[in-house]
C-alpha cells in the first residue's frame, strides 16, 4: 500500500519551502519536472510513500536537504511573485498538504527584520540617543545591566 507523507509549505516572493515530515527515510527520490510537477518517493519502515504535486506556477530549480526526521526542499520561483496557493486547480487542498506556520511570512512582512524586538529597540534608541544600537552593543548593555543590579 502506498501512503502520502505529510508535507508543509511556506513561501517568500522568490522561493517556496517544502518540508516533508517523514522520519527514517530510505531510497529517497525527489524530482522536479519542467512543467513544475514536484514528485517524491521513499520508504520508511515497512511503508512506501509517494507524492505528486502540480505546483501553482513555474519553478526554475530545487535544493534538497535530507535529514533524519524530514526532507526539506527549497524551490526557486521562475517569476518573483506571491502565489495564492501551492497547487494548481480549484480542487480542495489534500489533507496531507499543510501550511508551515513556523516558516510562513505574510507578503507585507517579508522585508521586516527577523526579530521584531530588535526593531523596537532600535526605534527606541534612535529616539532617545539619536542612533540605533547594534546587537553587539545591546548584548554589552544587557550584560552591564545584569552586573550593575548586584552592586
Amino acid at each position: 500500500m502506498i501512503c502520502h507523507p505529510e508535507i508543509k509549505w511556506a513561501q517568500r516572493e522568490d522561493e517556496v519551502y517544502l518540508t516533508i515530515e517523514l522520519a527514517g527515510t530510505k531510497d529517497v527520490k525527489v524530482n522536479l519536472a519542467p512543467e513544475s510537477v514536484f514528485s517524491f518517493s521513499a520508504t520508511a519502515g515497512q511503508h512506501a510513500y509517494d507524492l505528486k504535486l502540480d505546483l501553482a506556477d513555474k519553478v526554475n530549480g530545487i535544493k534538497i536537504n535530507i535529514g533524519e526526521r524530514s526532507i526539506f526542499c527549497l524551490l526557486k520561483k521562475a517569476e518573483p511573485r506571491w502565489w495564492n496557493k501551492l497547487l494548481t486547480g480549484d480542487a480542495k487542498t489534500p489533507p496531507y498538504v499543510k501550511v508551515d506556520w513556523d516558516k510562513w511570512v505574510d507578503e507585507d512582512d517579508e522585508h521586516r527584520p527577523v526579530n521584531p524586538i530588535f526593531d523596537t529597540l532600535d526605534k527606541f534608541c534612535e529616539q532617545q540617543f539619536g542612533k540605533a544600537i547594534s546587537t553587539t552593543e545591546y548584548n554589552g548593555v544587557q550584560q552591564a545591566n545584569r552586573f550593575s543590579s548586584y552592586a
